[in-house]
């Protein structure tokens, strides 16, 4: 079974560690092959393939979230305080939250989300993930998105679930053209509920946006589960290696300030 995701420029650093560290004591540790493409200049994402049997594809996966979640950094780069104790450490990384995307060829996806997102619904159970099946397909190529987010536990019944899936099915995985990461392009996923926030009243947001950082911003159409907790929105942005991490940079900006100014809402 061959398994492959994307992961973030950052991400891939911590995956393959100084000296290609981490990604050693992953091999060893799970069994499985571990491989992160080529950094593509002006992308923000590279490829991570990971093959073997399915246990060791699975078990794999599970120690890539925890390198995830145990960099000591959060989402906004700041420097996180240090946990009360080692049983509180280790109680931290577990409960950490992180987000695995994975690269399924489109012909696979039918049986990846069931009849009436049946199956997406067992693997949710089973798991505790929250899982979402995008609907584009990826620029150049016949895969989509499968977006993981949970705890290590989750991700590890989560992604055998999946490769189950594959496995039992593989001549529908033929003739996929795989997913490269394309340069002067990007695109990363926001909550649906948060597309207003990105937009503004008449498109005012969004094309300071696009003035400000000199990209073409895009935002796809909303999926089917648009009404669904967890739902999620494909950003595309078009432009220079800078325009584009620009860009970056102001929609998730824009997310984290709706989500902080609902927040306030809450507690007040």
């Amino acid at each position: 079974l061959s398994m492959r995701a994307l992961i973030t420029r950052k991400e891939a650093g911590i995956v393959i560690g100084k000296g290609g560290r981490n990604v050693l004591e992953i091999r060893e540790a799970s069994g499985a092959r571990v491989q992160v493409g080529e950094q593509v200049y002006g992308a923000l994402d590279r490829v991570m393939t990971i093959s073997g049997p399915l246990d060791t594809v699975a078990k794999a996966f599970s120690l890539v979230a925890r390198k995830l979640v145990e960099e000591p950094m959060n989402n906004n780069g700041a420097v996180m305080p240090p946990p009360t104790s080692p049983t509180a450490a280790a109680l931290d990384v577990e409960h950490r939250l992180t987000t695995v995307r994975l690269l399924v060829p489109h012909t696979q996806m039918g049986a990846i989300i069931g009849k009436a997102g049946a199956k997406i619904k067992e693997v949710q159970e089973a798991s505790g993930v929250k899982m979402q099946a995008h609907e584009e397909l990826l620029p150049h190529s016949s895969e989509r998105i499968v977006t993981l987010q949970g705890v290590i536990d989750s991700i590890h019944i989560a992604s055998y679930h999946i490769g189950e899936v594959l496995q039992s099915r593989p001549e529908r995985s033929q003739g996929t053209r795989f997913y490269l990461p394309q340069p002067g392009l990007i695109q990363i996923y926001i909550p649906n509920e948060m597309v207003g926030a990105v937009i503004g009243k008449q498109g005012m947001r969004i094309n300071e946006i696009r003035a400000h950082s000199g990209a073409h911003v895009k935002i796809g159409d909303p999926p089917a589960n648009a009404g669904q907790p967890g739902a999620e929105r494909l950003v595309t942005m078009t432009g220079s290696p800078a325009s584009n991490a620009r860009a970056v940079e102001m929609v998730r900006g824009r997310v984290e300030m709706e989500r902080a100014r609902q927040q306030r809402g809450a507690m007040g």
